[in-house]
């Protein structure tokens, strides 16, 4: 029996023998497809993320009651996701066996893939040589080339200072202003035209 996609989001797809419990959440751009002898059941309260991909394949995929699929979740195959259990974002799970209430972290892959690892096979071990490191530059021979090092402007002492133990003065209030009115001359405060003239009222 194939439903339609919930009500409450036309953006789900839905494909084959689905399920879903009014009670289930199901958002935008999940696609839940159940191959020919397959079916996926969403239980109530089921939570499905955006983006998540629930494929039923040889056999029945069940979502439990209150279980939460993060975004991104792709299942495939036939098993079972327990009872208020959470799988994390962009989780892959094969042919899934998550008991209720487990905690599946994000971007984790749960499950038989089919093939073990000792099917592939491995190259030799080969040693690995790490590479001599570069011989430091010498800065004269930049300077032989014709390569000027950059040059640091220093800045502007302010005036009237004095100097104690070495350090340089504190810049005032005069300094930073004429400091702000030099590269901010824009932001200069308007005279008052009376005062400019010496004319008064």
């Amino acid at each position: 029996m194939a439903s339609l996609p919930p009500p409450w989001d036309a953006n789900a797809y839905t494909s084959g023998d689905v399920t879903i419990h009014p009670g289930a959440a199901v958002a935008s751009g999940a696609l839940l497809r159940a191959d020919p002898d397959s079916r996926i059941v969403i239980g109530s309260g089921a939570c499905i993320g955006m983006g998540a991909i629930l494929h039923a394949h040889q056999g029945t995929l069940e979502v439990g009651s209150g279980a939460s699929l993060g975004a991104g979740v792709l299942v495939v195959g036939r098993g079972k996701i327990g009872a208020d259990a959470c799988v994390g974002t962009a989780t892959t799970l094969l042919n899934p066996d998550i008991a209720p209430g487990q905690v599946v972290p994000p971007n984790s892959l749960v499950g038989q893939a089919g093939r073990s690892a000792e099917a592939f096979p491995t190259a030799a071990a080969q040693p690995y040589v790490v590479p001599a490191a570069p011989a430091p530059r010498d800065p004269n021979q930049a300077l032989a080339a014709g390569f000027d090092p950059p040059v640091q402007a220093a800045l502007p002492e302010p005036q009237g200072g004095i100097v104690q133990n070495g350090q340089p003065p504190v810049a005032g209030k005069a300094y930073l202003e004429r400091l702000r009115l030099s590269l901010f001359p824009h932001n200069a405060p308007l005279q008052n035209p009376d005062s400019a003239t010496g004319g008064g009222a």
